[in-house]
């Protein structure tokens, strides 16, 4: 079967078509792109810096591991991004059937989903190069003496290009991300008369938060690799701070409506429960001639009452919790791993 191309609205980035159309896997294609750039970087040493991959005024040990791992990133960014919306496609049409909507509404929920606002996206990017240039000029740490070049120097020119591309593949793939969870978060107000009982629709919804959850925390565990090597060694805490709130919004935010839609059919049932058990009790107390009937079908109502109480409104189970929390701590472990890592080569270095 002929996959769907990615559509998002108002346009596709142009970095998500090219992923999306070139043929092979977008893990693969962001990995040539890598090292397309890190090839460009050593061609950028060869012309102004002292030698092949090394730039002079930067105090980063092993500059070439360093520069070779984050053009990766930068190649894979937006590689999750793809994988990401991809899926994201997958489940609307596997929500298909629970909807209680028509063709073309649906066509409209779909583009709802799939909806992002290029002003908000941009403002995204263009805060991450802000953020860029006061890390790169206001870092005394990164260049040698301790004192940075002229913003012209060709030093200081690769260092905000590349950080600039990073940041901005990676800030705006995290705002689309939250912005596409909040979205799907829509179509579980739109749920129809769903049996209470069966959980296989609501875990959809848990399924795709936890499907965004592992793609950038993979992510994230493949950038802890730079604070192993000693080149983000200034980011720790706010690294990990990020990571957790990140993969709690992409993990809460697809569910919320569907929980929405959950309480409100949770409701009208022990509403419409507690009617027949009033109705039933009246019949046994009223001492009619279907007593004995009246109060067999009282205590099945209320045995009913209790299974429709206890239903859980949050639309994913325990396993999906215990799968949530996993993923997490493989983005956080891994920045805590290196952090060891990194005190480890310090100490036997001392």
């Amino acid at each position: 079967m002929k996959r769907e191309p990615i559509q998002l609205e108002p346009t596709t980035p142009w970095g998500l078509l090219f992923y999306d159309r070139v043929g092979s896997a977008p893990a693969v294609v962001g990995i040539a792109i890598g090292l397309a750039l890190f090839a460009f970087f050593l061609v950028y040493t060869s012309i102004f810096g002292p030698e092949i991959g090394r730039l002079e005024h930067l105090a980063s040990p092993n500059l070439w591991i360093g520069e070779l791992l984050q053009c990766l990133l930068i190649g894979l960014a937006p590689a999750v991004s793809t994988a990401s919306v991809r899926a994201v496609q997958g489940d609307l049409d596997e929500l298909r059937p629970f909807l209680d909507v028509r063709d073309d509404a649906l066509r409209e929920l779909r583009g709802r989903v799939l909806r992002y606002s290029r002003g908000r996206l941009l403002a995204f990017g263009v805060a991450a190069i802000v953020g860029v240039v006061f890390f790169v000029m206001g870092d005394a740490e990164i260049w040698v003496g301790g004192k940075p070049p002229s913003v012209f120097h060709p030093d200081a020119i690769w260092l905000f290009f590349r950080n600039s591309l990073l940041w901005w593949v990676i800030v705006r793939g995290m705002s689309l991300e939250l912005n596409i969870a909040r979205g799907f978060s829509t179509l579980g107000e739109h749920l129809g008369a769903i049996d209470l009982l069966d959980r296989g629709p609501l875990l959809i919804f848990g399924r795709r938060g936890l499907r965004s959850v592992l793609l950038w925390m993979v992510f994230v565990s493949l950038y802890s690799l730079m604070y192993a090597g000693g080149w983000a060694a200034d980011i720790l805490a706010p690294a990990l701070l990020g990571v957790v709130a990140f993969a709690f919004a992409a993990f809460l935010l697809p569910v919320l409506g569907a929980r929405r839609r959950v309480r409100e059919l949770k409701q009208a049932e022990l509403a419409r429960i507690r009617v027949e058990i009033r109705n039933a009790r009246d019949r046994v107390l009223g001492g009619e001639g279907e007593a004995s009937l009246a109060g067999g079908r009282l205590a099945d109502l209320v045995a009913y009452e209790q299974r429709i109480a206890a239903v859980a409104e949050w639309p994913f189970d325990g396993n999906t919790v215990m799968r949530f929390a996993l993923y997490l701590a493989l983005g956080i472990g891994s920045w805590i791993g290196a952090a060891l890592v990194e005190r480890a080569i310090e100490s036997a270095l001392l």
